[in-house]
């Protein structure tokens, strides 16, 4: 993702925040290991939360989170929030489909 992208969600991201009533830290890492320096970074922040957001996909039936999002799952020394895409509007894709 572009520089500037993702400077751009990450204001938004403080915007809304803002507008809750809340403050939020933000911060734009580069690695390209991206679940160890987050957990890094949240480790030597203190941080009380990360929010990941995952895009909706599926794979043999099962929802698939991804590695850096199973990576914080498993290793995050805080709370870990993931934030699925929406479905898409596909009469293929059912919540209660087994």
């Amino acid at each position: 993702m572009p520089i500037q992208r993702a400077e751009q969600i990450l204001a938004r991201a403080q915007n809304s925040a803002k507008r809750a009533g809340t403050t939020i830290e933000t911060d734009l890492l580069q690695s390209r290991a991206a679940g160890p320096a987050l957990v890094d970074e949240a480790r030597e922040r203190g941080v009380d939360l990360i929010i990941v957001g995952v895009p909706f996909r599926k794979r043999l039936e099962n929802f698939y989170v991804g590695a850096t999002a199973s990576y914080l799952l498993k290793n995050a020394v805080c709370r870990v929030w993931l934030c699925r895409q929406a479905a898409p509007d596909d009469k293929n894709v059912r919540a209660d489909k087994k």
